[in-house]
């Protein structure tokens, strides 16, 4: 059989381990002790954390991936028969008491023992038959109310819930596993590190905006004044805008385009870089051949909407 993933087990582990050595140098430094929680489920959520980038940028459900072979194991379709109605179960190799607690659930006792089943090789020839049976017992059932009943009598379990449904879970917000946060002018769902250090989440902070920090770490790391900060700027707006003038003139099918006759990435990168010669009082003289390209781009409506100065985080 291929080697199967135990993020759950394994990748819990390796978060707790991590999370330890990060608690015994705190502890060396400050001589106080921490006390660290973590759940599976929350690992496992953390691991994910793709999925939620991919809703975040369609604003739908992430696609579901499609599920590994292990009869009876995997996810089965439940009631009311939806694309996203399923519960996962699995019946282990290491405790062959899954299958039998499985049987004595959905009413067929009269296949425990039976030589056909009876083993998980036995039940690997069968796939599509067992499959078939558990399914004629899932499709009855919604997936919370075969997750319900399946856990109770130990067989695994667990109702398949898609990124949505995952960030709608309440218990999940109030431990604090899923934060909102803001980047920008949008707003973002986020799993947290699972390991909580003294009963509290970690906050879920954003990634910089693009050039957020550069005029504090020009002023404050490397001490420059607002004169020695402007030519900066203007030196290294003038190196990329003496080439890009020179390169316009000779590939612009139209003047109002950088490359071509039409809008390409290039132009899109070209206004917001006009933008901040302006804002930092580069001389632009220079460059008209860039200069007559923005000022055309800057009357198309897309252009106007994602202008740099419209918005909310100018500067």
């Amino acid at each position: 059989m291929p080697p199967s993933s135990a993020i759950g087990d394994t990748g819990t582990g390796m978060l707790v381990a991590f999370s330890i050595v990060s608690a015994l140098f705190d502890r060396a430094r400050t001589g106080k002790g921490r006390r660290l929680q973590v759940a599976m489920q929350d690992s496992v959520m953390h691991y994910s954390r793709g999925m939620f980038i991919t809703q975040a940028r369609t604003g739908t459900a992430a696609p579901r991936r499609p599920p590994s072979n292990n009869p009876p194991g995997g996810i089965y379709p439940c009631e009311p028969g939806g694309p996203n109605d399923y519960v996962y179960l699995l019946t282990s190799r290491a405790n062959p008491e899954h299958w039998t607690r499985l049987l004595k659930l959905i009413g067929r006792e009269d296949l425990i023992g039976d030589a056909r089943y009876d083993t998980p090789d036995a039940r690997l020839q069968r796939e599509a038959e067992v499959d078939e049976i558990v399914t004629a017992w899932t499709r009855q059932r919604t997936k919370h109310e075969a997750m319900a009943q399946l856990s109770a009598v130990g067989v695994p379990a667990g109702a398949v819930l898609d990124s949505m449904e995952l960030t709608n879970e309440p218990s999940f917000r109030q431990r604090g596993i899923l934060q909102t946060m803001t980047h920008g002018e949008r707003t973002m769902t986020m799993p947290t590190w699972p390991v909580r250090f003294d009963g509290v989440p970690t906050a879920v902070k954003s990634a910089p905006l693009l050039g957020e920090h550069t005029a504090e770490v020009l002023a404050d790391w490397l001490g420059l004044d607002a004169a020695a900060v402007d030519a900066w700027y203007a030196h290294w707006i003038a190196e990329g805008f003496s080439a890009l003038e020179l390169e316009a003139k000779r590939v612009s099918g139209d003047g109002r385009h950088l490359y071509g006759t039409s809008v390409t990435l290039a132009d899109v990168c070209l206004v917001p870089q006009m933008y901040n010669a302006h804002r930092f009082n580069c001389d632009v003289e220079p460059y008209p051949t860039l200069g007559a390209i923005c000022a055309h781009l800057e009357t198309l409506p897309a252009f106007a909407r994602a202008a740099p100065q419209a918005q909310p985080d100018a500067q």
